[in-house]
């Protein structure tokens, strides 16, 4: 069954005036200086940089030459070696 209310009399509200107050734009520009003074060293922005020291090898580099060696001329993913690729595979 369907219930209902039946009231009587006035129901006290009061609604407030919920008008939004919109502050025009303004045309001035705000000119903001820095605050950060001009280092006199180089500092790395990388916190956790660390240069190498002369100490230190990369395995791929070739200590007697002073430069990286050569990549391979081929790769062994693009090999054609095998005979059972299909024949559209270079």
């Amino acid at each position: 069954p369907t219930r209902r209310v039946i009231l009587f009399g006035t129901i006290p509200t009061t609604i407030p005036d919920t008008t939004p107050m919109i502050t025009p734009p303004t045309t001035d520009t705000p000119i903001i200086t820095p605050t950060i003074p001009p280092s006199p060293d180089h500092t790395p922005a990388s916190p956790d940089y660390s240069p190498v020291s002369e100490a230190e090898s990369d395995p791929y580099e070739d200590p007697t030459s002073g430069h990286i060696l050569p990549l391979p001329a081929t790769s062994p993913f693009l090999s054609s070696d095998d005979d059972t690729t299909d024949s559209d595979t270079p």
